[in-house]
């Protein structure tokens, strides 16, 4: 791809779902639009996208490939499967993306739509049965594992909500706290009503055949034997760039925005997952739309800014 010598609305940092999202509304308003995607979604594990309405059950990768194929019509909207390596302030306004295949690009506008990343404890095993049999989301995955042996992971306080969120979909739950719990004396009882079991011993692994969890390993050798499991992890922003540029981010890492997807850079919008602890792909599609509404509604207000400068020769 050529260096962009024609200023761009907007650049979309980011092909999944708030991306693509966003890159469907722009087009449709005859916005120039650069997607940027290096093809990495948090979801790329899975197996299935679960309760999006109208797409239940469809791989994540059919389900983008729809979504960019529905793209095409709009000509406007050009893709670049690259990463951004950089991106600053232009001078006067406007931003300048650095592409990972060495060619920039101007835009008026900016959307991160970058994502997170699940920060797994390296725990031996985990990884292999990450979305497949080990998951993050019971409203994603509950029901395919419904009625059968479940483990809530947790380290410290968290396995306490996860575990009483795990019972709608199976009686037999067990909170593996990987050390101290930290429980409260109340906490501990509502769990014993619950016939929740808590295992306060470490855990060294996490035993499967294929990408089927088997059972939790803890020190000393005893095991548990479980079909799936539903951890708490950490969650990172998948991209620094955000930061760098001097976005702001609340106390849980999430971006800060706006209504409208508004950061706290005057220009650059944000979407998705790496804006708000609500982690839905149709929540994700959301997000996307009302930033390019936000997007949208801005370009509309420069063009009418420039018409009342140039009306103005008094």
């Amino acid at each position: 791809m050529n260096e962009h010598r024609r200023e761009l609305d907007v650049v979309i940092v980011g092909g999944s779902t708030a991306g693509l999202s966003a890159a469907l509304l722009l087009g449709r308003a005859r916005r120039s639009v650069l997607v940027c995607d290096e093809d990495r979604p948090r979801n790329q594990s899975a197996e299935r996208v679960q309760g999006f309405y109208s797409r239940d059950a469809i791989p994540p990768a059919e389900l983008k490939g729809i979504a960019r194929r529905q793209l095409e019509p709009y000509r406007s909207v050009r893709f670049a499967d690259v990463s951004v390596s950089a991106v600053r302030r232009q001078d006067g306004a406007g931003f300048v993306a650095s592409l990972a295949d060495g060619t920039t690009c101007a835009a008026r506008y900016l959307l991160f739509a970058t994502g997170l990343y699940d920060d797994l404890p390296p725990i031996e095993g985990l990884a292999p049965l990450w979305g497949r049999s080990v998951f993050g989301c019971p409203y994603c995955d509950g029901w395919e594992v419904r009625d059968q042996p479940l483990a809530a992971y947790a380290r410290g306080r968290g396995g306490f909500d996860l575990a009483l969120l795990l019972l709608g979909w199976s009686a037999d739950v067990v909170v593996c706290s990987d050390g101290d719990a930290q429980f409260s004396p109340d906490e501990r009882r509502v769990l014993e009503k619950k016939s929740v079991r808590l295992i306060e011993t470490p855990v060294v692994g996490f035993e499967g055949f294929g990408t089927k969890l088997k059972a939790i390993v803890f020190s000393g050798g005893t095991t548990l034997a479980r079909s799936a499991a539903f951890v708490r992890v950490p969650l990172r922003q998948a991209s620094p760039l955000p930061e760098r540029l001097g976005c702001a981010l609340d106390a849980e890492g999430s971006i800060v925005v706006s209504p409208d997807g508004q950061t706290s850079v005057r220009g650059a919008y944000a979407a998705g997952d790496a804006v708000t602890s609500l982690h839905q792909v149709s929540l994700a599609a959301a997000s996307g739309t009302r930033a390019a509404i936000g997007i949208n509604t801005a370009l509309v207000g420069d063009g009418r800014e420039r018409l009342f400068e140039a009306a103005d020769i008094s």
